[in-house]
């Protein structure tokens, strides 16, 4: 009888072809979104790896609810705790304009956050400070969150700072006042988590955003000021503060 350990020999080296498989694969066709997940109408896909052999991942459904009504949760820090899967905290640290910035152009308006992950221990929890900014694009908006530093809020020694995170949410406008929503990251953890964990966390955690997302449309107080603000930033509605 062979022993055990040729026979996990053998499972590894069909683990690594596979891998290398899927690697070459992924290589030839660099710029392609691989689906990876489909349930409840949300598609989550993953994009070729990055040279640590970290996946960019996208999450993509409909959000019963106006765009306005959408981006003016998003927009709201303290709720990103609720519709961002694993976020335990979060706060906004300075933002330059108000529910009432209608002379204020859209692409120069920011909001600077902090955010943390919480992680089961022994893992130390990660948290990041991110620059919040957004654009208009056709028929809807781009948000881009993308690390920054904020002397005022200094990294915590309990937690472990995360500097490379991208993260992208488009938001359209569709028929019947809905949302379209395409929610894309890039997240390095940092520390010792190996990069294969990551990669198989990412996707449901992306999925659980969207699904976030749409329980809190539902629950959350309304915010009109805002919605209007961005009814009109978006040519909606006539720009007027009355």
């Amino acid at each position: 009888m062979l022993p055990p350990s040729f026979f996990m020999q053998k499972l590894f080296m069909r683990f690594l072809y596979c891998t290398l498989i899927l690697l070459v694969a992924e290589t030839i066709y660099p710029f392609t979104w691989k689906k990876v997940l489909e349930k409840n109408g949300i598609e989550v896909y993953r994009k070729v790896p990055s040279t640590q052999g970290l996946y960019e991942f996208r999450a993509r459904g409909v959000i019963d609810a106006s765009i306005e009504r959408v981006m003016s949760l998003i927009q709201n820090v303290y709720y990103m705790k609720d519709w961002v899967s694993g976020v335990s905290e979060s706060k906004m640290l300075y933002r330059n304009f108000n529910n009432q910035s209608y002379d204020l152009p859209l692409e120069k308006m920011f909001t600077i956050l902090y955010a943390r992950v919480k992680l089961k221990w022994p893992v130390k929890d990660r948290d990041f400070v991110l620059k919040a900014k957004v654009r208009k694009v056709e028929n809807g908006l781009r948000v881009d969150l993308r690390p920054t530093i904020f002397r005022k809020y200094p990294k915590k020694s309990d937690a472990i700072r995360m500097k490379r995170i991208h993260i992208e949410v488009y938001l359209f406008r569709i028929k019947n006042n809905r949302t379209w929503i395409d929610y894309r990251i890039f997240a390095d953890p940092a520390g010792v988590i190996p990069t294969f964990l990551v990669n198989l966390l990412i996707p449901r955690e992306s999925y659980k955003t969207i699904l976030g997302l749409r329980k809190l449309v539902k629950t959350a107080p309304r915010f009109y000021a805002m919605e209007k603000l961005i009814r009109v930033k978006l040519g909606f509605e006539e720009n007027s503060k009355q």
